[in-house]
């Protein structure tokens, strides 16, 4: 860690804070290493590199993007897309099951003998009112 080299017997490493770095083939001091997060073994510390507040051997780092390549979406494309996929499922899966208990109850409505609504073709209407300081004067000067 220090430049220095110390000669410990293997029972006291620990106490001395050192620890075998199987990717260098190497004992270290503890301060000069960390274990990876993803697999639990210990690394030099410039053998690692921080990912999300995580920190990642080599093999552990997910492949990088290339923004360069206009073939491949960038990481916010991605994460949009795979956002988009999830609400657009729970809105199929939203409307499925709204579509479900309407029916159950215009069966249970046929089932008791109530008589049947009448179809109510119209849609909701949306009142939207415009903020108070769309009411201010124009840029016109008027």
């Amino acid at each position: 860690g220090n430049g220095g080299s110390s000669t410990v017997l293997e029972e006291d490493v620990e106490d001395f804070g050192a620890v075998y770095l199987e990717d260098r083939g190497e004992w270290w001091q503890m301060c000069c290493c960390r274990k990876c997060d993803a697999s639990g073994q210990w690394f030099h510390i410039e053998d690692l590199t921080e990912y999300n507040g995580e920190w990642l051997s080599e093999g552990y780092l997910p492949e990088p993007l290339d923004d360069e390549d206009s073939g491949q979406a960038n990481a916010h494309v991605l994460a949009y897309r795979e956002v988009h996929d999830k609400v657009a499922a729970a809105q199929s899966d939203a409307a499925e099951l709204a579509a479900r208990s309407l029916a159950e109850a215009e069966r249970l409505k046929r089932e008791s003998g109530e008589p049947a609504d009448e179809a109510d073709d119209s849609l909701p209407t949306i009142v939207l009112t415009p903020p108070a300081s769309a009411a201010a004067a124009s840029h016109a000067g008027v």
